[in-house]
């Protein structure tokens, strides 16, 4: 059996990078500079402006611009199945030619799925619905499986000495994340170490702050905590802590970063976060969407674009990144 190592996913995403622009370029070197107008819809399950999305969104707008498309990154104040599918419903009255949708309701989704590509425009679906992509006949996933970030978010801690994991539930329900923390207790059960669900809020950093103090205070033989969203929970962990005394007794590694948390990071108070590149969800949507429209070409299967550590050893690295605007 041939293993496939992170490294050669990432490799494997960027020389699949590489080929799409490629594409694109010679095909303009032959023909003069695409002028069809297309218009590419992505479409998000919450608000774009959040730290974590407004990255999505810039990934959107560069291949825009790359590819010379008109594209939007378009999605509702809060997560909201029926909000989306009305901005998705916007986006067809408007003429977009082809879609990528991050799905949280896969049952409210499906329908609204098929009927585009019954209207035979393309669909990619990316950050949640990696298992579901064969299902709705969508062209491929791109982002995170999320099983798998969850048995990364689970080793992490294990990897770190950790003997009783936390995995942090921000959104109860939905599918990614669901899934996420079954990768994270079959790996801890896997290991024969102890796990502990908490159920945070992910638009109240008071109640999350409140529900990891409740959750510590219940049981101090927690020592390591993974999982939730950095906007939220990497800012509510720290206080939570320094209030019942355990801050630098825990291993923290809540995921999917933002600027603020890495701070705290570079300052010691958490020791690191899972990076998924969700620039290039936008950025290759855009790209694949655009090559399948033209040429007729896309990849298939789930494009994985993370997750991957941001630790105390690059994050000087990453909010150079940051500062480009590519993260």
């Amino acid at each position: 059996m041939t293993n496939i190592t992170r490294r050669d996913t990432i490799k494997g995403g960027a020389a699949m990078l590489a080929a799409s622009t490629l594409i694109a370029q010679n095909a303009n070197v032959a023909s003069g500079a695409n002028n069809d107008n297309l218009f590419i819809s992505v479409v998000c399950h919450s608000d774009v402006s959040n730290p974590f999305q407004a990255v999505v969104g810039r990934g959107v707008e560069q291949a825009a611009k790359d590819f010379n498309v008109r594209a939007e990154y378009i999605g509702p104040d809060q997560i909201d199945a029926v909000k989306q599918i009305a901005f998705i419903d916007g986006a067809l009255a408007k003429g977009a030619d082809g879609f990528s949708i991050m799905v949280a309701d896969p049952t409210a989704m499906k329908p609204k799925v098929k009927e585009i590509i019954d209207m035979g425009k393309p669909v990619i679906l990316h950050q949640g619905g990696a298992q579901v992509v064969d299902e709705f006949g969508a062209e491929c996933f791109i982002g995170e499986d999320s099983y798998s970030s969850g048995v990364f978010a689970a080793q992490s801690l294990i990897n770190r000495g950790c003997k009783h994991i936390a995995i942090d539930n921000h959104v109860p329900g939905e599918l990614n994340i669901e899934v996420r923390g079954e990768g994270f207790r079959d790996t801890a059960k896997k290991a024969g170490v102890k796990w502990t669900e908490i159920v945070t809020v992910v638009s109240s950093p008071a109640k999350t702050q409140a529900a990891y103090e409740a959750a510590f205070s219940k049981d101090r033989t927690i020592d390591g905590i993974s999982g939730g969203w950095c906007g939220v929970s990497g800012l509510a962990i720290v206080p939570a802590l320094e209030n019942l005394g355990m801050l630098g007794k825990v291993t923290i590694g809540i995921m999917d970063y933002t600027e603020d948390y890495l701070k705290l990071l570079k300052r010691g108070k958490v020791q690191y976060t899972t990076n998924l590149q969700q620039y290039l969800m936008g950025y290759l949507s855009v790209s694949f969407l655009t090559n399948k429209i033209r040429y007729g070409l896309c990849p298939t299967g789930i494009i994985k674009t993370g997750p991957s550590i941001i630790d105390k050893n690059n994050v000087d690295d990453v909010l150079k990144y940051i500062a480009a605007g590519s993260m």
